[in-house]
């Protein structure tokens, strides 16, 4: 059975290792950084972020990582999903609608005026795109990148 509750500091490990597989899948060898690590863990306990876990009996399958501040064109706050990944064989069960569905009641809680949930993904990956539109979520934005390289 599946659950999905907040992370906290003694998670980190399993959802960097489930991140480390995912992007050794994409990216070929693959390690998690210093600075990886500190970027995880500053989100459980944190004021204005927080992390969930979705959890098959001990093994992590899933996670997702949100964070909120002021909204850049409009009075309230606007709430990110920084990151959200579900273990290959566990995708296309219905887990990762469970993780944005809870990490949304967490916002409504959390965030009393919280005004927008955004989510970047890459224009070319379309399964994250059929995966956010099939939720509810609708592309708004058409972002303009400078990578400094």
């Amino acid at each position: 059975m599946i659950t999905i509750r907040e992370m906290t500091a003694a998670d980190l490990d399993a959802a960097l290792d489930l991140r480390l597989r995912w992007l050794s899948r994409a990216l070929g060898n693959y390690s998690v950084s210093a600075n990886e690590r500190k970027w995880f863990a500053a989100y459980p306990g944190n004021r204005s972020a927080f992390a969930l876990i979705a959890n098959d009996e001990a093994r992590c399958v899933g996670y997702l990582l949100c964070s909120w501040q002021g909204h850049p064109t409009m009075s309230g706050r606007a709430a990110e999903i920084d990151e959200i990944h579900v273990a290959l064989d566990y995708q296309r069960q219905g887990i990762g609608r469970r993780l944005v569905e809870a990490a949304r009641e967490r916002l409504l809680v959390r965030v009393d005026d919280l005004t927008t949930i955004r989510v970047l993904v890459d224009r070319d990956d379309a399964g994250s795109r059929a995966f956010w539109t099939a939720i509810g979520y609708e592309q708004r934005v058409i972002e303009f990148v400078d990578y400094l390289e």
